[in-house]
């Protein structure tokens, strides 16, 4: 990547952010902080900071501090924790905002970094950043409470060190118990909407009975439009199996190479390495399929990514060997090699690698092989569980040359033939890693370790080549007794350009419920369990299907969608959706078309 600010806008920026980053959590009084008082009436909220015998605090949980208890910051150490301010600083009038969240751990002895880190993100994206302090008795609400304090303006928050984190999942269907799932994704859904715990075992439930008759009838967890990220995430965070000396050396060094690479100085060679180690691992029950086929998905991937100028005969590197342990070991000579990304689907775990039933690989084997692509993504099983001290992802980024891991922290289904993205796209066309999570909207396992204001290319600024009659569809209202029933509407998308375009539709989102979830409604089953989900909206694929093929130039296509409700019990409210597009062009990497109904 080339410069893109002058050194005199570099030192500006340091100076104006030296004084935030390197001071140690505030202790001093914030002049804006109200003073702390006790009251039987007002309320402190999550997050709330004061002012008290001259240092500030900030508020650990919601609480009325009753007149005569004496609950004040100094004494109640539950209630309150020492430090916070209540204006942000320093002054900054940009359009956005990036919140550095440091562990104090790592704070002072890389403040030299964290500043030239925040003098880059501040010049290069016309944003301001500002740094949040977490000290280790931090809990995740309090530091969300931190971050929306920074909204709307707030683009999204990169995670230094050990920030606490979430479970969600409490499930249970037909008898069957499923483990709770650690996730960020806690962080960049800013509406609490999603967020319940009635039961107060620390885990985020994904579902709820909203009609009180027992059953599971919202799912918290779906992609939906009212579920989208309001903010990405990407965490820099060392396993904590290493010395506490070794995990600030990694960092630093990370932020070095991060640093030489907005500036310049350092530099990947185009190109992507293609490891399908699911499709040949020599377990039949995961579908072997032949090394023409295998060769014939990478080289699909590769186009289809966008990514690429170079012909696949000297961009892409396919792994393949009827030697297993070779085929492992040509892997990570392949990764040591300076790629721009690198794609591994395989059967893992937490700290390894499944590459056949007789090779299985720790984390160490990427302490010793080192990853050097900018961007390696882990679509396995639990390797970017950054719960446990010797994670696998974390190995991969820390150890060689990468800037970017993409992993999960649970278990994944993806067995068989993986493809290329949106997300890809979006990279390709110039949007930065954190841009191109936000919009795709992840599954919730999914993580970004490494820094999200990174970019693979330059952004594109080419003039807008696809057109929409309308980007939402306003249904008229539908009362419960019209039900069943299936009104559509219609837009019309056309091509405006003088070039031949392609436009492939992206994986649909359900269909949301009152921006609070997604019903699971239909006809009661014999156990007991209503299954399915009811109403929605639906694309008509008649149509969808035609925007696989090309769009001439002038030529339109209608895009039909459905609001289905198959069944009399609708449930009153207003439901949303959205579907989204991509396209061939980097001008116009995403189309997205939303749909609105409301049931009275």
């Amino acid at each position: 990547m080339k410069p893109l600010f002058t050194s005199a806008r570099r030192n500006a920026a340091l100076t104006l952010l030296a004084t935030l980053l390197t001071a140690p959590a505030a202790l001093a009084a914030d002049a804006s902080c109200p003073l702390w008082a006790e009251s039987n009436t007002a309320a402190y909220q999550l997050g709330d900071v004061v002012s008290y015998n001259g240092s500030t605090y900030t508020a650990l949980q919601s609480h009325t501090p009753f007149v005569g208890t004496n609950w004040n910051p100094a004494l109640v150490a539950s209630l309150w924790q020492a430090g916070g301010a209540c204006s942000v600083a320093p002054t900054c009038d940009k359009p956005g905002s990036v919140a550095l969240v440091v562990d104090s751990a790592f704070a002072t002895p890389l403040a030299a970094e964290l500043v030239r880190l925040a003098a880059d993100i501040q010049a290069e994206q016309n944003v301001c950043v500002h740094q949040l302090a977490i000290t280790p008795n931090s809990s995740a609400p309090l530091v969300k409470a931190r971050l929306k304090a920074l909204a709307p303006k707030l683009r999204g928050a990169i995670l230094i060190g050990d920030i606490p984190a979430v479970q969600e999942g409490d499930a249970s269907v037909d008898g069957a118990s499923y483990p709770a799932l650690l996730s960020d994704a806690y962080y960049e859904v800013l509406s609490d909407a999603f967020w319940n715990d009635p039961d107060g075992n620390g885990i985020f439930n994904r579902s709820a009975d909203v009609d009180g008759n027992g059953q599971r009838g919202l799912r918290y967890d779906l992609s939906s439009l009212a579920r989208t990220r309001d903010i990405w995430t990407g965490r820099l965070q060392p396993p904590a199996a290493l010395g506490i000396a070794e995990r600030i050396s990694l960092l630093r060094s990370y932020l070095d190479r991060n640093h030489a690479y907005r500036t310049g100085s350092k530099h990947y060679g185009s190109g992507m390495v293609y490891f399908n180690s699911v499709g040949h691992n020599t377990l039949s029950s995961d579908y072997e399929i032949d090394q023409a086929t295998n060769l014939a998905d990478a080289q699909a991937f590769y186009a289809d990514t966008g990514l690429f100028a170079a012909p696949a005969s000297t961009g892409l590197n396919v792994i393949w060997n009827n030697d297993m342990a070779m085929q492992a070991a040509n892997w990570f000579s392949a990764i040591n090699q300076p790629k721009e990304y690198a794609y591994i689907n395989i059967h893992g775990a937490a700290n390894g690698q499944e590459f056949s039933p007789t090779v299985y690989m720790g984390s160490d084997a990427y302490r010793n092989n080192p990853a050097n692509a900018l961007l390696v993504d882990m679509a396995s099983c639990n390797n970017g569980m950054f719960s446990a001290a010797d994670y696998l992802a974390g190995y991969a980024l820390f150890y060689g040359q990468a800037l970017a891991v993409r992993a999960n922290t649970d278990l994944v289904f993806q067995v068989g033939r993986p493809g290329a993205g949106l997300d890809h796209r979006l990279l390709a066309a110039g949007y930065t890693l954190g841009d191109a999570r936000r919009i795709t909207n992840p599954i919730d396992i999914t993580t970004l370790f490494g820094d999200p204001t990174l970019r693979l290319r330059q952004p594109t600024t080419a003039a807008t080549l696809l057109t929409l009659s309308s980007s939402e569809m306003q249904f008229p209202d539908l009362s419960t007794s019209s039900l069943p029933a299936a009104p559509s509407q219609t837009v019309t998308l056309t091509n405006t350009s003088s070039q031949v375009m392609r436009v492939y539709r992206a994986e649909g989102q359900y269909t949301a419920w009152n921006g609070q979830g997604t019903l699971n409604r239909s006809i009661m089953q014999d156990n007991g369990y209503s299954q399915g989900i009811d109403p929605f909206f639906l694309l008509d694929l008649r149509n969808a299907d035609a925007l696989y093929a090309t769009l001439q130039p002038g030529q339109s296509v209608p895009i039909k969608v459905y609001f289905v409700a198959n069944f009399a019990n609708a449930k009153p409210g207003q439901y949303s959706w959205q579907q989204q597009f991509y396209t061939d062009s980097p001008a116009m990497p995403l189309i997205t078309v939303k749909a609105v109904q409301r049931v009275l």
